[in-house]
């Protein structure tokens, strides 16, 4: 049976489909087919297929998409005719000039070439791009890294021009919403805003940001105060304003066009609440575009919400591609805790010397799992690894050298010689940090003398470009088997080489389980004779670093290591099937590690924690692990940092709450558990002991209290005022003559002061009484 055709799914009538869903009945005649699908459907060197399904909204999420990502048969019949420069197949494809795309609107053609300094189009840019102008709704799978936000921004600046000929006083005004974009993080939508500026720069457009972390208020008067041409902003925010907003409702209200970029991410994170809510508020007939790097059962689920009518299905991933770049060189090394820091030195600084000796920087990424170990390895390795002033720096303090008297042609020493710079991105960083972060890491060219290294958490593990990235190093398992893949495509971006390693101690070797058919081999290099050797960094491309790892062991706060630890422990206990559920013992055994090198004894463990690992065999918890929320210390709520949600809705206990039918002793007889013998947290829990009467004389505060036995009166009673009320007095108007003030004489008379006798006129009063006179 030959896969859903996307142009015929538009133009079916709903009887067309509902027969289809229901009888699975199939329109063989050629004839039929092209009356149903139009004349302005038949593209010229199309082959439609023998057999045409046709389906409606309501079959959609049965039928009508394929799962993609678990087909590799043929070529996709949903994808537009190709030429030779776009086919996939085994013909290489020829990048096609912009100007060759005459469908694109001279200003936006010119903003391509001028401020963006495109010249050709990537593959998955003309895959979408030369469809143009796209009229119906539209499903793009494809993957980040591609060119995929320019590709369905410039559709999207096509649709919205085609809405503004049709009423020219809204293009005048701008004060709705042409485009609404919905993007699952603030990093993402900050990219996607920077796109959009450039592309609009000389169409005189405005492009509006709404994302969590900024003052709403700030939002809503450049609303009221801009244009509102096309808004992209993250699902919560977006719907505050749609649903608490007014003036933002009235606006998005007559919303023409709707992109969901990263659908499978949003998905992922939990967002399909806000995303129904999203879709119900804006017009039904609005043109849509969904966009995914895959197509699983979530997506095809959500379908039928998105789309209120046909869609045409892009498939911008070819034939036998995988989800990972098949240029990035990917290695494991098995290394204990204790000895992460020595070897990802290491690791980095080998990496270093060795781009250099090519005339080349490095751009490193180190992904950590959790919000406290990402704090706590940016702060180690930034002491141990940070060489000179970064330009950006040298900036800021050029700025300031009329307070200090610096002189700003006078460097660092740093400045001049080689660059090593380390910044860390997470969840809990404020917005405008995070921003500044984010666009500085972007910013940095990889010169030979010039290293940025930044140390992140899954924030930044989707959707964001950072160009020139040549290592991407996992500290630890991930919170699933995607997200690797996810991390290590920050690298080998836009068909450039890359590099990546993932570090596994013992108690995480089972999540290379989870990571079958991907190019994944031990490293060769860090085997643990060498690892020994790096100890202390002792050896290696590190030794020159002992001194620094020394004020590392001498400076590094107790509790921060600590906070790591526990922060770590509660990670593993919410994705223990990540690496093959270990015992608890195993678990927090691995995790103590960290704390060897720093002589930090191990903290205790939250009650719920220990219990949840099975540490404690207790009543409340049975012996048995619970997983909780997604474990603690990542960046969606966790022991290691700001505590949030149980980890959803709190249900009841176990159902019907019933009574205890056994015998029930009183608290001074012997007190049995409900099912064996209750102990404390850390051991045996003795008796109480017999509670003994209390023996002496209880005493009132003041003796014996008696009731008030008297009349109680009333305050006074007010009697009304019935005299008279006169003015306060009749005010006789002046009828005499009214005469200047007057010369005014000094007074001549003894001036006494306030406390005291003045004995004397001040020459300054007689000069001011002369000139008053």
């Amino acid at each position: 049976m030959q896969r859903f055709i996307d142009i015929s799914s538009r133009m079916a009538p709903r009887s067309l489909a509902r027969l289809s869903a229901s009888s699975r009945a199939s329109i063989a005649a050629m004839p039929v087919c092209q009356r149903l699908l139009g004349r302005e459907a038949m593209v010229p060197g199309l082959r439609f297929p023998a057999s045409v399904r046709c389906l409606s909204s309501e079959a959609l999420a049965q039928r009508q998409i394929p799962d993609l990502d678990a087909q590799d048969e043929g070529q996709s019949s949903l994808k537009a005719p190709q030429t030779k420069a776009a086919s996939g197949g085994g013909d290489e494809y020829i990048p096609v000039e912009f100007s060759t795309y005459t469908a694109v609107h001279p200003k936006t053609q010119m903003a391509i070439d001028r401020i963006m300094n495109f010249k050709t189009a990537s593959k998955v840019q003309h895959q979408i791009i030369s469809r143009l102008p796209i009229t119906g709704d539209i499903m793009v799978k494809a993957k980040t890294g591609t060119g995929k936000t320019a590709a369905f921004l410039v559709p999207a600046i096509e649709s919205l021009l085609r809405e503004y000929e049709k009423d020219p006083e809204r293009k005048l005004k701008g004060r709705s919403v042409g485009c609404l974009i919905v993007s699952p993080t603030r990093e993402l939508a900050k990219q996607i805003c920077s796109e959009a500026e450039k592309l609009v720069k000389f169409h005189g457009w405005n492009v509006q940001s709404l994302i969590g972390g900024e003052r709403p208020r700030d939002q809503l008067n450049s609303l009221a105060r801009s244009r509102s041409d096309i808004v992209i902003g993250t699902p919560g925010r977006i719907l505050d304003f749609l649903s608490q907003q007014q003036m933002f409702a009235e606006m998005a209200s007559k919303t023409r066009l709707l992109i969901l970029d990263e659908a499978d991410v949003l998905l992922q994170m939990g967002f399909r609440k806000e995303l129904d809510e999203i879709i119900k508020l804006t017009p039904a007939d609005r043109q849509t575009f969904l966009v995914s790097a895959t197509m699983d059962r979530k997506i095809r689920e959500l379908a039928p919400v998105v789309f209120h009518r046909g869609f045409d299905l892009i498939d911008c991933v070819e034939k036998g591609e995988t989800n990972t770049h098949l240029n990035v060189k990917q290695e494991y090394v098995q290394v204990e805790y204790s000895q992460h820091f020595s070897v990802i030195s290491d690791i980095i600084q080998s990496h270093i010397d060795a781009n250099k000796a090519e005339g080349r920087g490095s751009k490193i990424i180190v992904f950590l799992s959790t919000v406290k170990g990402a704090d706590m390895y940016a702060k180690i390795l930034r002491t141990i690894l940070k060489k000179g002033e970064s330009a950006y720096a040298s900036r800021q303090q050029s700025h300031s050298y009329n307070r200090n008297r610096w002189s700003p042609h006078k460097q660092s020493s740093g400045s001049q010689g080689e660059v090593v710079s380390v910044e860390v991105l997470h969840g809990k960083i404020s917005q405008e940090t995070r921003s500044r972060t984010s666009n500085r890491f972007r910013s940095s060219e990889p010169t030979a003398n010039n290293t940025s290294i930044l140390v992140t958490t899954d924030v930044s593990a989707r959707g964001v470009d950072y160009p020139d990235v040549s290592l991407v190093v996992q500290v630890g398992v991930p919170s699933e088997s995607d997200a690797y893949i996810h991390r290590l495509g920050r690298t080998g971006r836009a068909g450039k080489s890359g590099e990546g390693v993932i570090l596994l101690n013992p108690v995480e070797m089972a999540f290379l389980k989870h990571l079958k058919g991907l190019p994944v081999k031990q490293s060769e290099k860090y085997t643990p004779e060498y690892i020994s050797s790096l100890d202390g960094f002792a050896g290696g491309a590190i030794a020159h670093l002992a001194p620094r790892w020394e004020a590392v062991l001498v400076n590094t706060e107790m509790e921060r290591v600590q906070d790591a630890f526990v922060a770590m422990v509660g990670f593993y206990q919410g994705h223990l099937e990540m690496i093959g559920e270990p015992r608890g013992q195993d678990i927090i055994e691995a995790s103590a590690s960290i704390l060897k090198p720093f002589n930090a004894p191990q903290p205790p463990l939250p009650s719920l924690l220990r219990a949840s690992l099975g540490l404690d065999r207790s009543p409340s918890s049975g012996g048995n692990r619970r997983r909780m929320g997604g474990g603690y210390g990542n960046d969606r709520g966790s022991f290691g940092g700001e505590r949030r949600s149980f980890g959803g809705e709190r249900r009841s206990f176990g159902g019907e709450r019933r009574s205890f039918d056994g015998e029930r002793k009183s608290f001074g007889g012997e007190r049995k558990s409900f099912s064996g013998e209750r102990r404390s947290f850390g051991g045996e829990r003795p008796s109480y002991g017999d509670r003994k009467p209390f023996s002496g004389e209880r005493r009132s505060f003041d003796g014996e209290r008696k009731p008030f036995d008297g009349e109680r009166k009333p305050y006074g009673e007010r009697k009304p005022f019935d005299g008279e009320r006169k003015p306060y007095g009749e005010r006789k108007p002046f009828d005499g003559e009214r005469k200047p003030y007057g010369e005014r004489k000094p007074f001549d008379g003894e001036r006494r002061s306030f406390g005291g006798d003045r004995t004397s006129q001040a020459p300054w009063m007689k000069r001011g009484s002369q000139s008053r006179r």
